[in-house]
């Protein structure tokens, strides 16, 4: 199968900062996930609390979800923007080469 006149030549920096991009979205949304799940746990565990204030906690616990939420998407564009990708990947380049060469 032939392959499109875009992907000829190989992918694109810009499709692999992309590709990027969405992994760590992707790995900080599991994270975050798992730590949504832990608290809500204790807080529906925590024998001390009545229903109004578990239902307050459990409140804020959703807004604190939301408010790490957003900069983890936000942290993700900046550090895998165009240029910080493109620094990315000389730094790689240039460490392969320095280990190279002390071989």
């Amino acid at each position: 199968m032939p392959l499109g006149p875009r992907m000829q030549y190989g992918t694109s920096i810009e499709k692999r900062a992309k590709a990027a991009r969405r992994q760590s979205e992707l790995d900080s949304a599991g994270i975050l996930t798992n730590w949504y799940a832990e608290e809500k746990t204790k807080i529906k565990n925590d024998v001390n609390l009545d229903e109004p204030a578990q239902k307050l906690a459990l409140h804020a616990l959703f807004m604190e979800f939301g408010k790490r939420s957003s900069r983890a998407i936000s942290k993700a564009k900046r550090d895998n923007s165009l240029p910080k990708f493109l620094e990315r990947e000389a730094n790689e380049e240039i460490a392969r080469g320095n280990a190279a060469k002390r071989l």
